[in-house]
């Protein structure tokens, strides 16, 4: 750039303008056309439309947070990362956090406490609420704060909702596989080990299994019978059936049955 810049012409093009200068097109926002009175024939210093550039640049990285945040709430970390990604610099970084902040798009107290909400809603536990916090960014304190509210009570509340719901629609599955299937499930989304074993032992299970125990097995004889007899035949199928849950007298006793 020379020492001297003139806007040679202005355009509107949807929501933004086209300025043509002396050293080249740019594209501008109304709210910066307004703010520094960018008319035609008017000449800048060097410095002064560097700062017009800079804050055009600022403007829509603002505006870019702001969609990025319009399709759900967000840490401070979340928008940081996304900002970084758009190439905006550590102040223009800090400057745009610290304005949505003062807006109130940005409260990672609160971010904590709709976390928690959803996990409580969604049925996930609270250590899945931790870890969700901690891939955030959020801090140990508030996290500690947010964990803490999901107290035994409420987890215990969780874990029976889970548990009623899955055994209205599995009871046709063993109880010992109705128990793991269920224990793995807790653990894995988020519950403490002994809070789950202890609801789960609690709990008044129904197996009508035994329809579905003979067509198991009708099943394993047909997928086995060209390939094993006798021992063998009978051995395989009472290992696969075990491995679904099913007691070993059972398994027998329907096979003898059936012999």
């Amino acid at each position: 750039m020379t020492s001297e810049i003139i806007i040679l012409s202005i355009k509107k093009e949807k929501n933004k303008y086209i300025v043509m200068t002396s050293e080249g097109e740019f594209s501008l926002s109304e709210d910066v056309l307004i703010k520094y009175l960018i008319v035609k024939d008017k000449v800048f210093s060097k410095d002064l439309f560097q700062e017009i550039l800079d804050e055009e640049k600022l403007n829509k990285l603002f505006n870019k947070a702001l969609k990025f945040l319009s399709f759900q709430n967000r840490s401070y970390e979340e928008v940081r990362k996304y900002l970084i990604d758009k190439e905006a610099d550590l102040n223009q970084t800090e400057s745009i956090i610290a304005r949505l902040e003062s807006l109130g798009y940005l409260n990672d107290e609160r971010f904590a406490v709709e976390t928690l909400d959803y996990m409580i809603r969604t049925n996930k536990g609270p250590l899945f609420l931790e870890n969700r916090l901690k891939e955030k960014g959020i801090s140990e304190t508030i996290i500690n704060d947010a964990v803490m509210k999901y107290d035994y009570y409420t987890e215990q509340d969780s874990i029976k909702k889970v548990v009623q719901k899955f055994a209205e629609k599995n009871k046709d599955n063993p109880i010992k596989r109705q128990k793991m299937t269920l224990y793995q499930k807790l653990v894995r989304d988020g519950f403490h080990c002994e809070v789950v074993k202890e609801i789960i032992d609690s709990f008044n299970f129904i197996d009508e299994s035994d329809e579905k125990l003979d067509q198991d097995i009708r099943k394993l004889i047909n997928k086995y019978q060209d390939k094993y007899q006798g021992y063998d035949l009978k051995n395989r199928i009472i290992n696969n059936l075990i491995q679904k849950g099913y007691e070993y007298t059972e398994i027998v006793s329907k096979l003898n049955k059936d012999e």
